[in-house]
C-alpha cells in the first residue's frame, strides 16, 4: 500500500473518508453519481478533503476504500503528467471546469490512462465542492490507435423514486438537446420514445423491487428521445443511491450512435459473409492462422469452425505446394502488392481435391501495421472441367478443320478473322493465323475486293448470314480460282453474336463449266434467234403466197357469181367466196404481224365483220354492228376454224335476220375467263330461228360446216331463237404459240348440247 501523502493536490490530507450527506441543490450530486462500471466518482472539499468515493474507485485503482486516505496521492500520477494535472486543478477557481487525461499507477504496479472531468460547484448555503469523474480509457485509447472507436464520458441523470428528474449534467444536455432547467422536475419519460413508454412502468417497478446496479434493456436495443423528437441509440447503466435526502436512481447514459452504426455494419457484413454460401470467406492473422470461418467455408472445405479456427491455412494445400512454400509465397505477394489472385487444386477435409479460385487481401491499420489477411475461395471445379472439355473440343475441331478440303475460318463478333485452317495456306500461301488486320484481302481478285468487303461489313452489322463468290490468288502461278465463301453467326442464349464461323469451297471447275455453258447458251441462243428469224420470214412468205392464191380463188368465185346471174346459182358461190375471204384475211393478218405464231383475233373480228357488211351490200344505217371484243391471241390452228364459225354466223344474220328491209343490230363479243375458257357470242335482234332448229340435224351446208368446226375446237354451243338469234360458243383455248391439230379421227360426232332456251 502506498504511503498516505502529507498533502494532496488540493490541500492537507485527512485521516479518513467520510461519505457525508450530499445536498440536493446544484449540479454536484448528479455529476458524481452516474456510477456506471466505467465511471469512478470523487467528491472533495475545496481544501482537498475527500468526502465521497464511489465503489467504482476500487475497481479503477485496485485500492480498497480504506487504503485511500486523505487527498489523492500525487506520487501515484506518472511523473510526466504531474505538473500538467496540478496546474489544471489549481485553475478550477477561475475556470470552474477542466478535463484532463493522465496516467495513474494502480496497486498492481501497472499504469493506466485515466480520463477525468472535474467541476468546482458552489451549492447555495454550502461550501465549494470539487466533483471529479474518472474513467479508465486505456483500452479505448488502444482501440483508437488501431482506428476503432473511443467512448465519451457519460451523460448522467438522477431521478427520484417516482421518476422525477432532479439532476442532469452537461453531456445530457448535449445528447438530448434540452437545457437543464427544461429537464429538472420533469418525468424521465420525456426522454423515452413514445413506442417504449408503455414498458417503462414495468421496468421501474422491477427495479424498485430489487434495486441494484444493472444495465438497462439487456438483450434489446434502447433509444432515447431528443427534444426535437428524433431518437438516439443509448446505453444506460442504473445504480440505486441512498443519501441523507433519500433514495435515488442514478443513470449513466452513453450515446452509442457510432457504436450502433458500427455494430449494424458489422452485423450486415457478418450476414453477407454468412449468406455467401458458395464462397469460403475467412480471416487470417499475419502468420496465416485462421481467425474466422463462415458457413460457405464449412460447405466448401468440410471443416467446422471449432475444427479449423487457429489452424494454419496451409492445410488446404497439397503436399507438393507446401514443399514449394506456396502458401507463404501467396501471403508475401498479398503483403507486397496488396492482394494475391490465383487458381489451383486445394484439399478438402475428406482429402478430395477441388479447383479453387483464391483472392487474398492484406489488411493494414492506419499506422501501417499488417493486421492480417482476408481470404475468399470459390470452387470452380465444374468451370475448369468445362473449360478443359472446351479446349479438348476446340483441339478436335481444329484437327477436323485441317482435315477438310475446304478453307475453314472463324471471326470475332466484330468481323475480324481470328482463325484459318491449314488449307488456307495451301491455297493462298498466306499466314494461317491473321491477327486483327484483314490479311485475306490482298488474296482477293482486285475486282472482287470492294464488293466482298462491303457485303461482309453489312452482314457483320446486321447479323445476317454471308454468302458470296470470290476469286482467290493461287500461289503456284495459276492465277485466281473461284471459291464460294459462306459465313454464319454463332449466338448466345440472348441472341448476341459471339463469333462467326464459315467455309470457302473451291468451285473453280463448276464456275468455269458454268461460264462455258453460259457462253454456249449465248451462242446457241444467237443461232436459234437467227433460225427463228429465217423461219419467220419463210412463214410470212408462205402466208403471203397462200393469201395471194386465196385472192385468186376469190377473184374466180367473184367472176363466177357475176356469170351465174340468178340467186339460185350465185348464193352458194357467194357463201364460198365469204369463206375463202375469211381464210384469206387470216393469212393476211399473219403475214403483216410481227410474229407468225399468234393472231390478234379481236382485231380480226373488226376487219371480218366490216368486210362481210360490204360483201353483202348492207346499208350500215339499217343494220348496225356492235363489237365488244378483247385483244385475244389465237394460233393458226385455232384462228381458222374460229374465223370460219364467225363468218357463218354473221353471214346468216345478214342473209336471214333482217328480211323485208327490217332494221336491227348484230352484236359480237369475245372474252376469256380466268379459267382459260374463251367465249364467242354472235347475236342479232332479227326474226329468230325456227322452232325445231338443231345444229346436228340442220340441212343447210352452213350449219354442217358450223357443227364440224365446233367439234374441231371442242367447243360447246348454246343458242336461242327468242327475240332474235343468239349463238354462244365456249371452248378451252390453247396457249399462244402452242401447236395442236385435230385430225379427222379425233373429231367426235356432232352432238348438240342442251339449248339455253328457244
Amino acid at each position: 500500500m502506498p504511503p498516505a501523502p502529507e498533502a494532496g493536490f488540493m490541500g492537507k490530507a485527512t485521516s479518513g473518508i467520510s461519505p457525508a450527506p450530499i445536498g440536493m441543490r446544484g449540479q454536484t450530486v448528479f455529476e458524481i453519481l452516474a456510477l456506471s462500471p466505467l465511471d469512478a466518482v470523487l467528491i472533495a472539499g475545496a481544501d482537498g478533503t475527500i468526502r465521497y468515493l464511489s465503489p467504482a474507485c476500487e475497481g479503477l485503482t485496485g485500492y480498497g476504500r480504506e487504503e485511500l486516505r486523505g487527498a489523492l496521492n500525487v506520487e501515484l500520477v506518472h511523473p510526466d503528467d504531474r505538473e500538467h494535472l496540478t496546474a489544471l486543478w489549481r485553475s478550477l477557481a477561475q475556470a470552474k471546469r477542466c478535463h484532463a487525461t493522465f496516467r495513474f499507477l494502480r496497486k498492481d504496479g501497472l499504469y493506466i490512462r485515466i480520463e477525468s472531468s472535474v467541476d468546482l460547484v458552489s451549492p447555495p448555503g454550502e461550501s465549494d465542492e470539487i466533483v471529479a469523474i474518472f474513467r479508465d480509457v486505456t483500452a479505448l485509447r488502444k482501440r483508437h490507435e488501431t482506428d476503432l472507436f473511443d467512448l465519451p464520458l457519460s451523460a448522467m441523470l438522477m431521478t427520484a423514486c417516482d421518476g422525477t428528474i432532479v439532476r442532469v449534467n452537461v453531456q445530457t444536455e448535449r445528447i438530448f438537446g434540452y437545457a437543464r432547467g427544461e429537464l429538472v422536475g420533469q418525468s424521465v419519460g420525456v426522454l423515452i420514445p413514445q413506442r417504449q413508454r408503455s414498458d417503462h412502468g414495468g421496468h421501474t417497478r422491477a427495479f424498485s423491487a430489487n434495486p441494484s446496479a444493472r444495465v438497462m434493456g439487456v438483450g434489446r436495443r434502447v433509444s432515447g428521445q431528443r427534444k426535437d423528437g428524433s431518437e438516439v441509440p443509448v446505453e444506460i447503466n442504473l445504480n440505486p443511491i441512498e443519501t441523507g435526502a433519500g433514495h435515488f436512481v442514478l443513470a449513466s447514459i452513453v450515446d452509442v450512435t457510432e457504436r450502433r452504426a458500427e455494430e449494424d455494419r458489422l452485423e450486415l457484413f457478418a450476414a453477407i459473409v454468412e449468406g455467401a454460401r458458395d464462397y469460403a470467406i475467412f480471416m487470417l492473422d499475419p502468420g496465416g492462422r485462421i481467425l474466422t470461418w463462415n458457413e460457405g467455408a464449412h460447405r466448401l472445405k468440410g471443416y467446422t469452425g471449432d475444427e479449423i479456427v487457429g489452424q494454419h491455412f496451409s492445410r488446404f494445400y497439397t503436399a507438393g505446394e507446401i514443399a514449394e512454400n506456396l502458401p507463404e509465397n501467396e501471403l508475401r505477394i498479398a503483403a507486397d502488392q496488396g492482394k494475391f489472385e490465383g487458381e489451383g487444386w486445394r484439399v478438402k477435409r475428406d482429402g478430395s481435391l477441388f479447383w479453387a479460385s483464391v483472392l487474398i487481401t492484406a489488411i493494414w491499420d492506419k499506422s501501417g501495421k499488417l493486421r492480417g489477411y482476408s481470404k475468399l475461395t470459390r470452387d470452380n471445379t465444374e468451370r475448369k472441367q468445362s473449360h478443359d472439355r472446351l479446349r479438348e473440343s476446340e483441339s478436335s475441331l481444329r484437327l477436323m478443320a485441317n482435315a477438310m478440303p475446304q478453307i475453314v475460318w472463324t471471326a470475332r463478333s466484330d468481323g475480324v478473322v481470328d482463325y484459318l485452317n491449314d488449307r488456307w495456306y495451301e491455297i493462298t500461301g498466306c499466314p494461317a493465323a491473321p491477327t486483327g488486320d484483314p490479311t485475306w484481302v490482298p488474296t482477293l481478285h482486285p475486282d472482287d475486293r470492294e464488293p466482298i468487303l462491303q457485303r461482309w461489313q453489312t452482314c457483320v452489322s446486321s447479323g445476317d448470314a454471308y454468302e458470296m463468290k470470290a476469286r482467290l490468288r493461287n500461289p503456284q502461278g495459276e492465277g485466281y480460282r473461284w471459291f464460294l465463301v459462306r459465313g454464319a453467326p454463332v449466338r448466345d442464349d440472348y441472341g448476341a453474336i459471339l463469333k462467326w464461323i464459315g467455309t470457302a469451297t473451291d468451285i473453280n471447275e463448276n464456275e468455269n463449266a458454268a461460264l462455258r455453258l453460259e457462253q454456249r447458251v449465248r451462242e446457241r441462243t444467237s443461232e436459234l434467234d437467227q433460225m427463228v428469224t429465217e423461219k419467220t420470214l419463210l412463214l410470212k412468205e408462205i402466208h403471203h403466197r397462200v393469201k395471194n392464191n386465196l385472192q385468186v380463188i376469190c377473184s374466180l368465185l367473184s367472176m363466177q357469181v357475176d356469170y351465174a346471174g340468178n340467186d339460185a346459182l350465185s348464193r352458194p358461190l357467194k357463201d364460198a367466196l365469204s369463206r375463202v375471204l375469211a381464210m384469206s384475211l387470216i393469212h393476211e393478218k399473219m403475214y403483216r404481224s410481227e410474229t407468225v405464231a399468234d393472231l390478234d383475233f379481236g382485231a380480226y373480228i373488226e376487219l371480218l365483220a366490216a368486210q362481210l357488211l360490204t360483201a353483202y351490200c348492207v346499208d350500215p344505217t339499217r343494220v348496225k354492228l356492235e363489237l365488244n371484243v378483247e385483244p385475244l391471241y389465237f394460233n393458226l390452228h385455232e384462228a381458222i376454224p374460229c374465223g370460219l364459225i364467225l363468218n357463218e354466223l354473221v353471214s346468216n344474220s345478214l342473209k336471214h335476220a333482217f328480211r323485208d328491209g327490217r332494221q336491227g343490230v348484230i352484236r359480237i363479243s369475245l372474252s376469256k375467263a380466268d379459267s382459260g375458257s374463251v367465249e364467242l357470242t354472235v347475236a342479232d335482234n332479227g326474226i329468230g330461228l325456227p322452232g325445231d332448229f338443231r345444229i346436228d340435224t340442220g340441212k343447210s351446208f352452213g350449219m354442217q360446216i358450223l357443227d364440224a368446226l365446233r367439234n374441231q375446237l371442242r367447243a360447246e354451243c348454246f343458242w336461242t331463237g327468242e327475240g332474235g338469234t343468239t349463238f354462244r360458243l365456249v371452248w378451252k383455248s390453247r396457249s399462244p404459240g402452242q401447236q395442236a391439230t385435230v385430225t379427222p379421227d379425233e373429231a367426235t360426232p356432232a352432238t348438240a348440247p342442251a339449248a339455253i332456251s328457244r
